[in-house]
């Protein structure tokens, strides 16, 4: 009997050094992939998360600082308000979008 030739089959994509690299993945290494991928997506909720309650702190400190008179724009011993970049950097060393998914052969 001739091995087992068409799938489904598992395999992981995912851009690395920006190229597409796919794998195909047996049983047990998809699992352990599923699991890894979720742990990627709810530690990306929970950095965006952090992200939000970030930008509402800030907003509620400058607001308390300048009713106090104490805003940083009128403080010359500041460097003035933090810019996008600084503060909300991208890329914080988060793993590539990854996804496992299960596809046939297109042959019968």
């Amino acid at each position: 009997m001739p091995p087992r030739l068409h799938g489904p089959y598992w395999q992981w994509t995912a851009k690395v050094a920006g190229r597409t690299v796919t794998l195909r993945l047996s049983n047990a290494e998809a699992a352990r992939y599923k699991e890894w991928i979720a742990n990627d997506r709810r530690l990306r909720r929970t950095v965006e998360q952090m992200r939000e309650v970030d930008e509402q702190a800030r907003g509620i400190i400058l607001a308390v600082e300048q009713a106090r008179g104490l805003s940083p724009l009128n403080d010359p011993g500041t460097a003035g308000p933090l810019v996008e970049s600084q503060a909300k950097p991208d890329g914080v060393g988060l793993a590539p979008h990854l996804s496992v998914s299960a596809t046939r052969s297109g042959r019968c």
